[in-house]
């Protein structure tokens, strides 16, 4: 599969300032089983990392739209996982709206470590690990839009499918999360 930028499972295929046709296959990437291989996925954003297929996608804005999604789902059994991921939620809409601080990525950091870390399950074990990625390979894209007090300008659709690590390896397809 050829890819624009790929982190998935810790698996690192960065053709940034390559052209398209000289792009570096990602051989071990594979999308989870839920998502159709005919429609044409621009990004996809989970629990392995980060998929880019084209290079027009705004990772900043992608991820303001998923912690949004995490933190939607996130059950509320545990602190880390339900409060830490509303305030990421918070910071990632405040870059992502041009009016973000220089601290914000340290914050981000600093509490998608802690998240992933001293959750109890995998909505929130899980749920940051884009994030990390995406601040530690495109941390200039949120500098951008920091420094220079810029807006996303956002994609008109993002579709979104929860579907924790457990649930996509269930044979029988069981939400397992909601089951717990």
């Amino acid at each position: 599969m050829k890819l624009f930028f790929t982190s998935w499972n810790d698996e690192i295929v960065d053709n940034r300032g390559v052209t398209p046709e000289k792009w570096n296959d990602a051989p071990l990437v594979k999308l989870p089983l839920e998502f159709d291989s005919e429609n044409s996925i621009a990004a996809f954003m989970g629990w392995g990392g980060i998929i880019l297929a084209k290079e027009s996608v705004n990772i900043v804005d992608m991820c303001s739209r998923y912690m949004q999604k995490v933190q939607e789902e996130s059950c509320g059994k545990c602190y880390p996982c339900r409060f830490g991921t509303a305030v990421m939620d918070q910071i990632l809409k405040r870059v992502a709206s041009g009016k973000g601080v220089e601290s914000d990525i340290i914050q981000l950091e600093t509490l998608g470590s802690y998240i992933s870390a001293s959750s109890k399950c995998y909505v929130g074990k899980t749920g940051p690990v884009p994030i990390l990625h995406a601040l530690k390979y495109f941390k200039n894209d949120f500098l951008d839009l920091i420094t220079n007090r810029k807006q996303v300008k956002g994609v008109s659709r993002y579709e979104a499918k929860w579907t924790a690590p457990c649930y996509a390896a269930c044979p029988a397809g069981m939400n397992i999360p909601a089951y717990v």
